[in-house]
């Protein structure tokens, strides 16, 4: 029986090591750290601080989600341009997914991002004050202007 000096060691030599493909092969399928942690028998905690700790599992975790995160972007690319096989019920291709095709290109080109708005409530209650705001201004601004002409 070997002695490992720490829990995290224990769980790298016994839980990590032996299953690394499997834990790569689980990653490229999509499924969640949580179902990961728990088919090698660990807390989905432990997993993630061994993941951060120990580099093997980590490279093999972003090699698998690089891998899960292209075949999706293939789904969502043939499904944006209509190219997916997908029939309606009459037998006939579903035609291009517009929605789906500018969402793809606000995210990929810059020339389709939408520019944050400044949006502004405007109210009559605002435009009244601003107008009483400026009219006491411009009545500041006469009765100054009359006691400068009459110092003179």
């Amino acid at each position: 029986m070997k002695l490992y000096s720490d829990r995290q060691n224990y769980v790298i030599e016994t839980k990590i090591k032996p299953n690394i493909k499997l834990i790569h092969d689980m990653k490229i399928r999509g499924l969640k750290d949580k179902y990961i942690a728990q088919a090698l028998g660990i807390g989905v905690k432990e997993f993630l601080e061994v993941k951060d700790s120990y580099e093997l599992l980590n490279d093999t975790y972003n090699d698998a989600m690089e891998i899960f995160c292209a075949e999706l972007t293939d789904i969502v690319v043939l499904r944006a341009l209509g190219k997916d096989g997908r029939k309606d019920k009459d037998g006939n291709d579903l035609p291009a997914d517009e929605k789906l095709a500018f969402k793809l290109l606000e995210k990929l080109d810059s020339r389709f991002s939408v520019k944050n708005e400044i949006k502004q409530t405007i109210t009559i209650e605002s435009i009244i004050k601003g107008i009483a705001k400026k009219r006491e201004e411009a009545l500041i601004e006469v009765s100054d202007d009359e006691e400068e002409i009459e110092k003179e």
